[in-house]
């Protein structure tokens, strides 16, 4: 009797565990919409209405579409959840007015709040979590106002888009994967008073106008606040702490009394003949004639930019920890010398498309990328020599140079209209690029070991002259962001490298009759090779275990005929049995017996099979030649 009674009372906990499963799936029904006549559709979702104010009575779990203006529609705590659907939306207002969304929980859509054409409505005291765009604005004006809400761990937190006259304020915004709030194309906004913490990035403007960003604390971003093609904005009396502010093609903002740190971030626009006194950062746009001396500049954006900015003197200075320490853009005519910059987590010094300045004695240490140099043509006419260090060794950058060899004590090298120089058997690493060749030729690079660059070698044109018959032979060239780039550079030789782990192997943008051949290019994150550019040779090379082998814009030879043969590709699933004739077979030969198609443009149409690697021995070294034994032992041979 008491095992009948234990039986009917597991079957009833049974059942009703059953029936509370199937109630609680019923929630996951479909889009709940307020309609435009103030009902609610489904009628069975967990929203009453008293009047125009709607809430929440239970969790939901689908997307909530308001037709309807002049409502409240107030969570009550509870949580509207979705599932990361592509395009899902936790609440969505179009040509909507005066509606105030309160007090819920928004979870796991690809926008939590999505605002379109829509006036004078509220997201005021709601937790926003886990989204792609926690709240985004579009095409919306006039009053609207995000006050007080709870933003994190979403992929971008607030992102208002061709909107103007709405305000941010009070909210708490946190651990967004990239900006925490980005304005663009949008004019005349009010962004006070929020706490923006460990962000992947602060605040963005781009392209914007006339917007007000005041009293926010910036925490722990890479960028606290960033100025893009933006005009006329005002912004003041913000803290960071971590981060700090950077411009670029923006002017005629207000930047006044903001603080990095504890101490001034010294912005200056339009100014000349001034002595920067104490900072925690400082800016000069469109500048002249200015003195930065003995700052200690450190755990900022950029402890240091200057943009359109000129003959002006940096000395002194001790600049550590930021995200870059010297950044010059479009500036000349300046000196930087006597300055101590290390463990940065960008570059140390940056020169982008600036010219003519000169570089003594600064001591870079530590820095993820010491030493960049970059833009357009004139950019690289710059007096840097010997004096400066990086990691301890000194920076060649030559100029105009002939038959010379690179010494063997190196940390970075620059050749700009140089002719036949020899860089053979150094160890570069750290840099934006570990050697730049601009408008130089017949330079031999051998033998060289270059890792942990942006680039690790770089070829760069001119309008009158490109990088051109240069050789690149025998070089390790791992770690960097980009191995090998080739830029509008033409009829150079790139053979026998073994280029590994990354993120592009070898890269040619606009660069034609290049011959690559030879090399091993193994395990790079994004892809083996690619090409943005045609009419280029490609044979001989051993594509092995890359996340994407190839990618090629245009046409380009991918093998020396038959019977040499094309490349190595770790991916063919091709075979070399053919008994009777094709392609001029006559058997099995170490060539595949099917082509290996990269595109229908490009086709290696004789890839190595690896028994016959007899192009690749004065190439290989020992873990390659282990690579092609393991490929060995696991291919069937049919008889």
């Amino acid at each position: 009797m008491l095992k009948r009674i234990v039986s009917g009372i597991m079957l009833t906990l049974l059942l009703a565990n059953m029936l509370m499963f199937n109630i609680q799936s019923v929630e996951a029904s479909g889009t709940i919409n307020i309609r435009a006549d103030g009902s609610v559709d489904p009628s069975t979702a967990p929203i009453q209405r008293n009047g125009n104010l709607y809430t929440f009575t239970a969790d939901i779990y689908d997307s909530v579409v308001v037709e309807r203006s002049n409502i409240v529609l107030d969570g009550a705590g509870y949580k509207i959840q979705g599932t990361r659907a592509s395009n899902s939306e936790g609440i969505e207002l179009s040509g909507r007015t005066n509606v105030t969304i309160q007090n819920m929980q928004i979870t796991n859509f690809t926008y939590g709040i999505y605002i379109y054409d829509s006036s004078y409505n509220s997201i005021v005291g709601n937790a926003i979590t886990n989204n792609g765009w926690g709240i985004k604005i579009y095409s919306s004006f006039n009053n609207n106002s995000v006050v007080g809400n709870t933003i994190t761990d979403n992929s971008y937190g607030i992102y208002i888009y061709f909107s103007s006259g709405n305000t941010i304020f009070g909210n708490n915004i946190a651990n967004s994967t990239w900006y925490s709030l980005t304005i663009e194309s949008s004019d005349n906004n009010s962004v006070s008073s929020n706490a923006i913490t460990n962000n992947g990035d602060g605040i963005g403007l781009y392209s914007s106008y006339g917007n007000s960003v005041s009293d926010n604390t910036i925490t722990n971003s890479r960028c606290g606040i960033e100025l893009h093609s933006s005009l006329g904005n005002s912004v003041s009396g913000n803290t960071f702490v971590g981060d700090g502010l950077m411009v670029f093609e923006s002017y005629w903002n207000v930047i006044e009394d903001n603080i990095v740190n504890g101490k001034p971030l010294v912005y200056l626009e339009n100014a000349s003949n001034q002595s920067v006194g104490e900072a925690g950062q400082v800016i000069l746009v469109n500048c002249e004639y200015i003195r930065v001396e003995n700052l200690n500049l450190s755990n900022t954006t950029v402890g240091l930019q200057l943009f359109e900015t000129n003959n002006t003197l940096i000395s002194g200075n001790n600049i550590t920890n930021n995200a870059d320490g010297i950044q010059l853009s479009f500036s000349s005519n300046n000196i930087i010398s006597g300055n101590t910059i290390t463990n940065n987590r960008g570059y140390g010094i940056a020169l982008d498309c600036s010219s003519n300045n000169t570089l003594r004695n600064n001591n870079m240490v530590g820095n993820r990328f010491n030493f960049r140099v970059s833009g357009g043509e004139p950019s690289f006419v710059n007096d840097v020599d010997v004096s400066n260090t990086v990691d301890g060794k000194p920076i060649y950058y030559w100029i105009n140079k002939q038959d010379m060899i690179v010494p063997l004590d190196a940390g970075c090298v620059v050749l700009v209209d140089c002719t036949r120089i020899t860089v053979q058997n150094l160890n570069l690493t750290n840099n934006g690029q570990g050697i730049l060749l601009a408008k130089s030729n017949n330079t031999s690079i051998r033998q060289n070991n270059i890792t942990n660059n942006t680039v690790g070698i770089y070829l760069l044109w001119s309008s009158y002259n490109s990088s051109s018959s240069n050789s690149i032979y025998g070089n390790t060239i791992t770690n960097n962001t980009v191995g090998i780039h080739l830029s509008s550079s033409s009829n150079n030789s790139v053979s026998g490298n073994t280029i590994t782990n990354n993120n592009y192997g070898i890269d040619l943008s606009s660069s034609s009759n290049n011959s690559i051949v030879g090399n091993n290019i193994i395990n790079n994150g994004w892809y083996g090779i690619a090409l943005f550019s045609s009419n280029n040779i490609i044979y001989h090379n051993n594509f092995i275990d890359n996340a994407q082998q190839a990618y090629a814009w245009g046409y380009h030879m991918w093998d020396d005929g038959y019977p040499s043969g094309g490349n190595f590709w770790s991916d063919y699933n091709g075979t070399d049995v053919y008994s009777g004739t094709f392609q001029n077979e006559t058997g099995s030969d170490g060539i595949g017996d099917t082509p290996y198609i990269i595109d229908a443009n490009n086709v290696d149409h004789y890839p190595i099979i690896p028994e016959f690697p007899s192009f690749l021995i004065p190439f290989f070294m020992v873990a390659t030649m282990l690579v092609v034994i393991v490929y060995k032992k696991k291919r069937i041979t049919i008889k």
